[in-house]
């Protein structure tokens, strides 16, 4: 990318053969940010002023000179960051060290990419994807110019909040390193080959357990239903005792009795036990 005076261009350079072609493509406004989908053709040039940016998505076309557009998503903020998922596919478009700390969750998987959500965390200057691609965290650290309102917040990478926590100071987020897999080549080729099958086992055990829960909360309702019917029909039956048997005796019904028992009085004379023992 190079600007020249007022205007913007983009060139990419293709180095697979002998031969270097460049595809060069004028912006039609101000270059700010740009990024990579790592696992397709796709990238995303962020252009704008400090008030309101573009993220404008393209893809590679052999058999054209320039990069196609493919969405033009008006966002009508102030953008500067721009962050693809480590697998592709879902793109983070957020404004650092902003009073908004707008961030868009965008799927550029379909032909036409949609945004999903929009999150808020103001301040925000920090923004990494986990190594699955699956999780996005937004971070506040201490800076030389700030060390207040430190903390993260956690998303899906659909755009829907997990967990916030606020910390009286941060340094540094590091996500951990996805460890890697010890299967052998042919032994992850078979799982791919299978995964249909073994996705649609899996679907049905969760299946099952879902079944197994539902069957649970419907005896705990019904066991409520017989509680509350029950309850139900005491409560007509009051009626026809003609009292009402839960409820407190008043202290003026309470009636106090006196009874006295005689008692008669005897003298026994005892021995001693001492000259029972002699005899």
């Amino acid at each position: 990318m190079y600007k020249t005076g007022i205007t913007s261009h983009l060139e990419i350079f293709e180095c697979k053969g002998k031969a270097i072609s460049v595809q060069s493509m004028p912006l039609t406004e101000p270059f700010i940010s740009f990024a990579w989908d790592p696992n397709t053709d796709k990238f995303c040039v962020l252009v704008g002023n400090d008030n309101k940016a573009t993220p404008q998505i393209y893809r590679l076309d052999t058999s054209k000179h320039i990069p196609q557009l493919v969405s033009k998503l008006d966002a009508g903020v102030k953008l500067n960051h721009i962050a693809f998922a480590p697998i592709g596919g879902w793109l983070v478009v957020g404004s650092m060290e902003s009073t908004n700390g707008n961030i868009f969750f965008i799927d550029t998987n379909k032909s036409e990419p949609t945004r999903t959500n929009c999150a808020e965390h103001t301040g925000f200057n920090r923004g990494y994807w986990d190594p699955t691609g699956r999780y996005f965290v937004s971070c506040i650290v201490a800076t030389n110019r700030s060390t207040v309102d430190c903390g993260y917040r956690l998303y899906t990478f659909q755009g829907r909040e997990l967990f916030r926590k606020n910390l009286d100071r941060m340094t540094q987020f590091k996500w951990r390193p996805r460890p890697p897999v010890k299967l052998s080549d042919a032994k992850v080729k078979e799982i791919r080959k299978n995964m249909k099958t073994t996705s649609q086992k899996f679907e049905e055990e969760d299946k099952r357990e879902r079944g197994k829960a539902s069957k649970e909360v419907i005896e705990k309702r019904r066991k409520i239903m017989v509680r509350e019917a029950n309850l139900a029909d005491y409560e007509k039956q009051r009626d026809e005792r003609g009292f009402d048997s839960d409820a407190a005796i008043p202290e003026s019904e309470f009636v106090d009795e006196h009874i006295q028992v005689p008692l008669t009085t005897e003298q026994i004379k005892l021995e001693d036990e001492n000259k029972e023992n002699e005899e």
